[in-house]
Order: structure tokens, then C-alpha cells, then sequence
């Protein structure tokens, strides 16, 4: 005989053994002790719900054992209501036609009250027909702390309790083992929320309204709204989505529905000023040959911000040049410099009439007349002549700290004053005054390279005020209003830290401001494409198949050898 047919033996004589064994056990009543409860604890549920009405309802079923029979139970329900008028229990369709008893409410003398359900059916249950029984729901004015009890007695031979608390179901048997069922509110998850407006432009004291839409509406959660803002000082909101924007700048407005939260850019732009007039700091000049002379415009009415070009022109350039305001005396005699702005197609001019005398034999004077100098700046001054030699000139300044001056005839002002400044050459002396002056930032620009960056990434800021003369160092600050998405190095670099949206605020120290929107996304890995997939299919098929030869091949030469 051989091995296999040796195997099949072995295996028929162990199926018939095990069988006979089985079979003997049954008939001699072996099973017999082993008792089987009427409740299948895995089965038995209470369930507490919340439908879009607000209306709890307590849903009772009776879980069944395989096997199991029940002709009749009783329930009793301890539950502390708010009006026991408004209890109700509604039997399940298949039950309400073979009640004999329904129900009854009672008040215990404690004060407990208790609704008790009787079930006399004209049949068994039994798992051949189901296997948890529905028995119905029972509908009440239930508080929100509500603490009860649920005591199931099938058949008066075995008995259930069931604890039922705020969060949980305990049903405990008699053989004292726990079944734990959760108490579940029939809950209506928020699926999203969204803003009537992701993006608004608006002008300084403009208000507009902000409503959220949450999905589903009949969500059962919290349906608060929480508003919040990332700059209070550009955009506010109050509780009920009303946003004012307060001055310029970009805000993002968020709402937050739970775990959910959106938000809204708000663009703050401050109402234009529009240009009425220009004025020059002077209208009359005298200047000696060789001298120069600044002149400054100045806007009306006060707010508006230039930012278009000027136009500056000499009547007589053999007499005066300008140049971006600056004068300067050529020959004796007169002129009229004007400058010219032009603004929403209005053409608006201002002029100064000069006046250049001739320069005295054996004069010296300074090249400059009396002017002001913005704090943090610097003039080159120097020393003018018909006859004189003026190389080697001593300068002077009358307050040092206001106003310093090196052998070169550089001024520098240091803090607001006055200095007087007196140049030497010999026994020849020239004087001007100076005054320091501050002058304040009336405009920020900030320009970034790049406005979208991938993680990781880094973007130059750079920084333009206006006017051109204000005052050095120029005193801001750059901040961002997500430091963990974007922030600022000490080289004042953007680094791009993670995904999302952060608003970059440039501000000087008197509150004028500029700011700007950086996205920062994650660089997608790219996927292979599926000719590399198939590529590399192929070498693993390949592979495989020389392997496969290589054993057989392996094989076949051991039986040849043998």
C-alpha cells in the first residue's frame, strides 16, 4: 500500500471516531447540565435618542438567546420626569396586536415614579422567528441629567436589569455578569460649515454681514457661532457676524462651529483724498551764483497721498536749473521754477520766482542757504569764490550734537535743533543755519518676491517709504499673523513653515502700515509614471522567471545525476 492511500485511511478513521464520540455524549445526556439563558446579553439594547424636534424617545429591545422561548415579561421603567402626563409608550408593529395588558404609571411613595409595560402574548418568541424583539419606545418630557432604571422579567425565571445613566447602559443578570450598551443620542454630526463671503474689499467705517451656513441644518451639536479676528485694529466683528472695518490693512474674520472653523479676508482700503491743490514751500528765493536751494511741495487738502510723478521746470535755465526740486544759481538775473501735478486727469501747478545775484569779489560763501535736514540725513556742503582759493577750508558747527560737520563739509543732523555752521578759508568767514528736523513715515510699501511659497521656502521683503526724507533709522516692524506658517528671520526673510494663509504686516512706529497675503502649500511628491510602473513589472516578471528555470534546471540535473 502506499503513502497516500495510507493518509486517506487515517483521516476516514478519525471523522468516524470523533462523530461516534459526539453522538454517545448527546444520548447519555452529557449536554444536558449546560443551561441556556432566555436574554442574549450581546443582543438586549436601550437606547436613548434625540430626533430634530428635540423629543427624547427611550427605545427598549429584547435581545434573544439562540434557542430561547418568551410567552410573557414584564418592564418597569423608574425615570424621573418633568411631567408625568407627557409620558407615552408606543408598542413596536409587531407586538401591538398581541398585547393582552398594556400599561400602567404609577408614583411610588418616595415620590420615585415608575411606568410599568406588561407583555402576555398569544404566542412564544423564539429565535426561529427573531432574534431581538423590538418592544417599542417610550416618549416623555425627560431632562438632560435624567437618571433611570429598567428592570426586564421574561418568563418570572430570569431577570435583567438594566441601569440606565446619562452616558451608559449596565444590564446586569442575576448570575451577576455586566453587560455594558451604550446610550446612544441619535446624533446629526456637522458635516461643514461655510461663510456667505470668503473674500470682501471694503473702505475704512464700512460694515458689512457675515452669516454661516452650517450643513447639515438639522445638525443635533452645537450650533454657537464663536467670531474672532486676526488684527482688531483693521477689522472687528461682534456676535452676530457684523464686521466694521476700522482702518487699512487686511484682517482675516473666523468663524468656529465646534471642530470646524472658516474665516473670511477682509481688505481694508482707506477712502482716496483727492487732490485739491499744491503749495511750494516758498514762492520767492534769492541766491547768489553757485548756490542751491531745495523746495517741497505740499498737498491739499492734508490725507492726500501722491504718488504719480513731478514735473519740474525753469523759465530761464541760464539763470536757474531744477532738478527734483533742487535749484541751483547759474547766472545773475530771474526765473520761475514750477512744478506740476497731475492726478485723475487734474492738472495742478505751483511756482517760486528766483532771484540770482551775481557772486562779490573777495566773498566767500557757503553753497547752501539756510535749510532744514531730516534727522538721520546728510548734506555735502562746500565753499564758493570769484578770486579766492577755497581748497583748504575749516568747518565749523555751533552745536555739534544737533548738527555735526567732518573736514569734508558733510553735515549730518542728530536730533531736532539748530546749529549754525561756519566755513574758514583764511581770514574769510561764510555762516548758514540748519535746523534738524523730524520728519515722520506718511507711507509703507512692502513688496515680496514671491506671495506663494512651498514649505521650506524662503522670499526677500523689501521696504519703500515715503517721503524720501523721513527720518533715519526708519523705526517698523514686520510681523506676521501666523508665525507658525510664516515667519520672519532676523535677516528679515519670509520662511514659509507649513500650509495655510498668514498676513504679513509692515508698520511703522505712527501706525501707518502696508500688508500683505502669503499661501504657503505642500510640495506634492510626483507620482511614477505608469510606464516607470510597468517598466519595473516587467523586470520583476523577468526576475521571477529565471528563478523558477534556475531551480528546475537545478533539479533536473540531481535526477540525471542519481
Amino acid at each position: 500500500m502506499n503513502k497516500k492511500k495510507l493518509y486517506i485511511i487515517v483521516v476516514l478513521l478519525a471523522i468516524v471516531l470523533l462523530s461516534t464520540t459526539t453522538l454517545v455524549l448527546a444520548v447519555s445526556g452529557v449536554f444536558d447540565n449546560i443551561s441556556e439563558p432566555h436574554i442574549s446579553r450581546d443582543r438586549t439594547s436601550v437606547i436613548l435618542t434625540q430626533d430634530e424636534n428635540d423629543e427624547k424617545l427611550i427605545h427598549v429591545s429584547l435581545g434573544m438567546a439562540d434557542d430561547a422561548s418568551v410567552a410573557s415579561f414584564q418592564v418597569g421603567l423608574d425615570i424621573d420626569v418633568i411631567d408625568s402626563a407627557d409620558i407615552d409608550f408606543r408598542w413596536s408593529d409587531s407586538l401591538k396586536e398581541d398585547i393582552l395588558k398594556n400599561s400602567e404609571f404609577s408614583e411610588e411613595a418616595n415620590g420615585d415614579k415608575r411606568l410599568n409595560l406588561y407583555y402576555v402574548g398569544t404566542k412564544e418568541l423564539n429565535t426561529n422567528d427573531v432574534d431581538v424583539v423590538e418592544l417599542g419606545t417610550i416618549s416623555a418630557n425627560i431632562p438632560d441629567n435624567m437618571e433611570s432604571q429598567l428592570v426586564i422579567a421574561p418568563d418570572q425565571n430570569f431577570t435583567t436589569i438594566a441601569s440606565i445613566g446619562h452616558n451608559r447602559a449596565e444590564v446586569i443578570t442575576e448570575s451577576t455578569d455586566i453587560l455594558t450598551t451604550s446610550i446612544n443620542r441619535k446624533v446629526v454630526a456637522i458635516e461643514k460649515i461655510e461663510l456667505n463671503e470668503t473674500e470682501k474689499e471694503i473702505d475704512v467705517n464700512d460694515v458689512f454681514n457675515l452669516t454661516v451656513n452650517i450643513t447639515p441644518s438639522d445638525t443635533t451639536e452645537d450650533k454657537t457661532i464663536k467670531w474672532s479676528t486676526s488684527d482688531d485694529s483693521v477689522a472687528i466683528v461682534d456676535y452676530n457676524g457684523t464686521v466694521t472695518g476700522l482702518s487699512k490693512g487686511i484682517a482675516y474674520i473666523y468663524a468656529e462651529v465646534g471642530d470646524f472653523k472658516v474665516s473670511c479676508k477682509v481688505t481694508v482700503n482707506q477712502p482716496k483724498v483727492a487732490l485739491q491743490k499744491i503749495e511750494l514751500n516758498k514762492v520767492d528765493v534769492t541766491l547768489t551764483e553757485g548756490q542751491k536751494e531745495n523746495l517741497s511741495v505740499r498737498y491739499i487738502p492734508d490725507g492726500v497721498i501722491y504718488e504719480g510723478t513731478l514735473l519740474w521746470e525753469s523759465s530761464e535755465e541760464n539763470v536757474a536749473t531744477v532738478n527734483n526740486g533742487e535749484i541751483v544759481a547759474i547766472s545773475a538775473g530771474e526765473t520761475v521754477i514750477t512744478v506740476t501735478a497731475n492726478e485723475d486727469g487734474n492738472t495742478f501747478t505751483a511756482t517760486c520766482n528766483v532771484k540770482v545775484e551775481a557772486l562779490p569779489e573777495d566773498t566767500i560763501l557757503i553753497n547752501e542757504n539756510d535749510f532744514e535736514l531730516s534727522i538721520g540725513h546728510t548734506e555735502v556742503l562746500s565753499v564758493i569764490s570769484n578770486n579766492i582759493d577755497v581748497s583748504n577750508v575749516t568747518w565749523k558747527s555751533s552745536e555739534p550734537d544737533i548738527i555735526s560737520i567732518d573736514e569734508n563739509g558733510v553735515v549730518k543732523a542728530l536730533k531736532e535743533g539748530k546749529a549754525t555752521i561756519t566755513a574758514i578759508v583764511g581770514d574769510k568767514e561764510a555762516t548758514i543755519e540748519i535746523t534738524a528736523i523730524f520728519v515722520d513715515i506718511t507711507s509703507i510699501k512692502a513688496k515680496v518676491d514671491k506671495k506663494e511659497l512651498k514649505v521650506g521656502e524662503t522670499t526677500n521683503i523689501d521696504i519703500t517709504v515715503l517721503p524720501e526724507n523721513a527720518s533715519l533709522p526708519l523705526e517698523y516692524e514686520i510681523t506676521s499673523s501666523d508665525s507658525e506658517i510664516v515667519s520672519v528671520d532676523e535677516n528679515q526673510k519670509l520662511v514659509a513653515n507649513k500650509a495655510g494663509k498668514a498676513i504679513i504686516t509692515v508698520k511703522a512706529k505712527n501706525g501707518v502700515k502696508d500688508q500683505t497675503e502669503i499661501i504657503v502649500i505642500e510640495e506634492k511628491s510626483e507620482a511614477p509614471s505608469t510606464g516607470d510602473i510597468a517598466l519595473s513589472a516587467l523586470i520583476v516578471v523577468a526576475l521571477v522567471s529565471i528563478a523558477v528555470i534556475a531551480v528546475l534546471l537545478i533539479k533536473k540535473d540531481r535526477l540525471s545525476n542519481n
